[in-house]
């Protein structure tokens, strides 16, 4: 839809599904974000819960290949890209359990904060949104590109300098293991 090709995926069906045209490609199915890989172009989270602060990390695990950019100017050029993301977070969540900074300002605030930092040590020039939407959580998250290192030699190097910061914020989070949450209520079920 929207003149992009790709597919959605969430742990449940959602009733709205049955509402798209039938060339919409939705899965029902658990991700496993220590693991996963997609071979898409961008990652698009929205109110993805428990995946939020995985969505960075499970984009920077593609390849590189040279497309066209525009920057926050309009201007377009040609670089080096991966996997791109998007993420509107919504409920607070780290790695395996719920967010629990002590923090003076806005929990939320800091939430974004942290995934923010997340996007950072991915290797993503990280960029926030503030979309016109009717909610109050109504800041996106984006990871448009990363600059990386011309020779194969700094490059390794630099994937992985990217590999231990985000074994970093794994250990400082106390991650154990991700399990996908089941939805008790209807209350996300749009």
């Amino acid at each position: 839809m929207e003149g992009y090709s790709g597919y959605g995926i969430d742990l449940v069906e959602r009733k709205i599904w049955k509402k798209y045209p039938s060339g919409v490609e939705l899965k029902e199915e658990a991700i496993m974000p220590d693991t996963s890989q997609y071979d898409v172009d961008w990652i698009l989270a929205n109110h993805s819960d428990e995946l939020t602060p995985w969505v960075p990390i499970i984009a920077s695990r593609q390849k590189f290949r040279d497309a066209e950019v525009q920057d926050s100017e309009g201007n377009i050029s040609t670089k080096k890209v991966g996997q791109r993301f998007f993420v509107l977070p919504c409920c607070e969540w780290d790695f395996d359990h719920k967010f629990q900074k002590k923090v003076a300002d806005s929990k939320f605030q800091a939430y974004l904060k942290y995934i923010e930092k997340i996007g950072e040590y991915s290797g993503f020039k990280v960029e926030s949104e503030s979309l016109r939407i009717p909610s109050t959580r109504n800041k996106a998250i984006l990871g448009r590109y990363k600059e990386i290192p011309e020779s194969e030699e700094e490059a390794k190097a630099w994937e992985e300098k990217i590999l231990s910061q985000q074994q970093q914020l794994l250990d400082e989070s106390g991650y154990q293991k991700f399990e996908p949450k089941v939805r008790k209520s209807s209350s996300h079920r749009g």
